[in-house]
């Protein structure tokens, strides 16, 4: 609604503009099914001071689209759109039938399709003139005309209309073209004088609204200490990271202390109600919470104060009467030993034979696998090209995930399948993991790439090299003069030395301690 104050108008001009927010700039907002950026305005209604306006048959487009005429026909089928001139404002004019003055102009504007087609941002103006315009310039360059100024707008307008300036002309465009960026759709909050209404329904049934019901916090988490009850989902954000609420805190360093020593100070890690389990340790776990927060959540200092412990430092072998009288680790008797994840196993080996790619980003990969996982899987066969290049050895976060058939090596190792989220993974020990580690296409592919690179190293580097690389120490005088035995046995039996040296990487590869953090 616009306040016309009496005044006169013959015509009115709808200018459509673009905004970085909008999907390629816009001046629309379709987001999805339809052309990114796209608008369509399929029917304009408008009155002064109740009396409905007449449009002429006189309408006019800039820089083109679809005719304005389709806005105000009555027609729902038909709209005004850009019809392709996505990331540049667009103009409608509109020509009344006869004159009209009055004191309040309301403007009325639908905009669908089969697809969402709102418009994003936009700007209406009035002129008593009902003649059609006869320039083609944009409305900003033909106003700063008729004010008499020379606007960075006109200059450009002018040099758009010489031939000589097309190259430079071309090249401000481009520069000016917002280019294509991934969208994705998002919630936000409604202003607080336009809040949505919420209630109750009666036995869950739509068509029985009962009680208005606003946000707030659930009553168990409330206490007298909580200052500023939150209301909109940014105040509930910055409340879970508030001092008012240690909960987030102490969830999130125990999930920490899991990964490094197999057990969450509070077991039940998805559960810290009055069904889960009791801390082991009160005093640890609130300390590890508070410290977090003090230095200012920061996970690299969290980790770092975890590993530079006494007690992760602890060795892991104990005596069996200790261990019988802690057998979980629950008083921290012992150091953790706790097997790597299935991603992480994939990614040691790879790392230790040099093969893991350090890119970062980028689509999903296909490393090699079993083709029967996915061509036989349920809910539609899934054709496994395997990736070549880097791409075969990017870190496992990287591998295509399919929910219905995971990728083998990983479901072998018991990394969920993507079905539902898991706050902790269980640990079995099957055959298949041992046949997997002497089998898979990816470990013999690393333990002949490592077995090539000890061959070339002079003799007396090439044990303690093996070692570092897989098991990150040195080896024991015992280790090197089996491996020495084994070694000559392997090339008087005729065996390459290259050979040699990938089948005792092989072996190494499948010890315990290649894919047990100690």
């Amino acid at each position: 609604t616009y306040d016309l104050a009496g005044r006169t108008i013959g015509s009115l001009r709808l200018e459509t503009l673009t905004d970085s927010l909008f999907p390629q700039g816009g001046p629309g907002r379709t987001a999805y099914e339809g052309p990114l950026g796209d608008f369509a305005l399929t029917e304009l209604t408008a009155d002064i001071d109740g009396q409905p306006l007449q449009f002429s048959k006189q309408a006019y487009a800039v820089p083109g689209g679809t005719s304005p005429q389709n806005a105000v026909d009555g027609d729902l089928l038909t709209s005004w759109s850009p019809n392709g001139n996505i990331g540049r404002n667009n103009t409608a004019w509109l020509g009344l039938s006869k004159p009209i003055s009055g004191k309040r102009l309301t403007i009325r504007m639908l905009c669908e399709k089969y697809y969402a087609a709102g418009i994003g941002k936009f700007r209406w103006s009035v002129s008593p003139d009902s003649a059609s315009p006869t320039s083609s310039l944009e409305p900003e360059v033909q106003d700063a005309i008729v004010a008499g100024t020379v606007s960075d707008a006109v200059r450009f307008a002018f040099a758009q209309s010489r031939p000589e300036l097309a190259d430079a002309v071309s090249e401000v465009t481009a520069l000016e073209t917002i280019p294509s960026v991934p969208m994705s759709l998002v919630m936000q909050e409604r202003f607080s004088n336009d809040a949505r209404t919420t209630k109750l329904h009666h036995r869950g049934e739509f068509l029985q609204p009962r009680e208005t019901v606003t946000p707030a916090l659930p009553a168990v988490l409330s206490s007298e200490r909580t200052s500023a009850v939150p209301r909109t989902r940014l105040e509930f954000a910055k409340w879970l990271v508030s001092a008012a609420n240690p909960l987030t805190a102490r969830v999130y360093v125990n999930r920490q202390w899991q990964a490094f020593f197999g057990r969450g100070i509070v077991k039940t890690l998805d559960d810290f109600g009055t069904q889960g389990e009791l801390p082991s340790n009160q005093e640890l776990l609130d300390y590890l919470a508070l410290r977090f927060m003090q230095d200012g959540w920061s996970t690299k200092k969290l980790h770092r104060l975890i590993v530079t412990s006494d007690i992760y430092k602890q060795s892991a072998t104990v005596p069996p009467a200790l261990r019988a009288a802690d057998p979980e680790n629950i008083a921290l008797t012992r150091g953790p030993r706790t097997r790597l994840d299935a991603e992480q196993i994939r990614d040691s080996v790879l790392a230790a034979s040099g093969q893991l790619s350090a890119k970062i980003g980028g689509p999903s990969v296909f490393p090699p696998q079993p083709v029967g996982v996915t061509t036989e899987g349920s809910y539609g066969a899934l054709t496994w090209n395997v990736s070549t290049g880097e791409d075969r050895y990017r870190r496992g976060i990287y591998t295509f995930a399919k929910r219905t058939a995971p990728f083998a090596m990983s479901a072998t190792f018991d990394a969920p399948s993507g079905e539902a989220c898991v706050a902790r993974r269980e640990a079995s020990t099957t055959p298949l993991q041992a046949l997997t580690l002497l089998n898979d296409v990816t470990i013999l592919e690393a333990a002949r790439s490592l077995g090539s690179q000890l061959a070339s190293l002079p003799p007396a580097r090439r044990v303690n090299s093996l070692f570092m690389r897989t098991l990150c120490r040195p080896p024991k005088m015992s280790e090197t003069i089996a491996i020495d035995i084994l070694l000559e046995e392997s090339i008087t039996a005729g065996i390459p030395e290259a050979s040699a040296w990938s089948m005792l990487t092989r072996a190494l590869m499948n010890t315990d301690e290649m894919v047990t953090k100690p």
